[in-house]
């Protein structure tokens, strides 16, 4: 037994040390002194603790100041949400492409910056996926590719009408959704769906294809006619 509380403590210590060593690394990376030459950065992954405090720093910096087109923010064992607001007042924002894992902050589409995104994923969201989509789509209106995955809850009902949105691709992938309503998306012209099945009903789609549904591996999807 004294062998495992022995090695448990070395485990932690060196857990502390890499955590620490990271943190110096991207805040030398990231934040680095004004008089360093600026530099742009087109694609960026970042992921962290949500209790690491220089996390609003490193997004801020990384979007508002090195002008990143292309972000992934992975969270792990947090709650925590970076708050789009704060990069407004920025004026070398370029992000057209987001990914945010486990880290939606429910205010993002009242952001400048979030309403400029072209194309979003949204990884273990675990609001009614219903709300998200349509706040999303009504905020967001240069969006055109939107990807949801591990979302859900409790096999939702997706129901998205927005009738002025420019979405033309929708993912679903691994949700945990029964029922999906495409009530009115005038743009949209590709549908996928990938994991458990579900039973879908058309709406104002006139772009849709019937055979974009195949342009992922789909599970057995039912097709109906009735919209509520």
């Amino acid at each position: 037994m004294w062998i495992v509380q022995r090695l448990t403590t070395h485990l932690q210590r060196y857990e502390r040390w890499a955590m620490r060593r990271y943190v110096k690394r991207l805040n030398a990376f990231l934040l680095p002194r004004t008089n360093v030459q600026q530099r742009s950065i087109k694609k960026l992954r970042i992921q962290t603790f949500g209790t690491s405090s220089c996390n609003d720093q490193w997004i801020t910096s990384a979007i508002g100041r090195w002008g990143v087109e292309d972000l992934e923010l992975v969270v792990d064992n947090s709650s925590w949400c970076y708050d789009f607001r704060l990069l407004d007042k920025c004026e070398n924002v370029r992000l057209k492409r987001l990914v945010l894992s486990n880290c939606y902050h429910h205010d993002a589409p009242k952001s400048l910056t979030f309403q400029r995104l072209t194309a979003l994923t949204l990884c273990k969201e675990c609001s009614h996926i219903s709300h998200v989509c349509c706040y999303i789509l009504r905020n967001c209106v240069q969006l055109v590719d939107l990807s949801l995955k591990y979302s859900g809850h409790n096999r939702d009902s997706l129901h998205i009408r927005v009738p002025k949105s420019k979405l033309k691709n929708l993912q679903l992938d691994n949700c945990n959704v029964g029922q999906v309503y495409l009530t009115s998306l005038p743009c949209l012209e590709a549908f996928a769906c990938r994991g458990q099945p579900i039973e879908l009903h058309y709406g104002e789609v006139p772009r849709l294809r019937d055979s974009a549904t195949a342009r992922v591996p789909c599970s057995a999807i039912k097709r109906g006619s009735d919209v509520d």
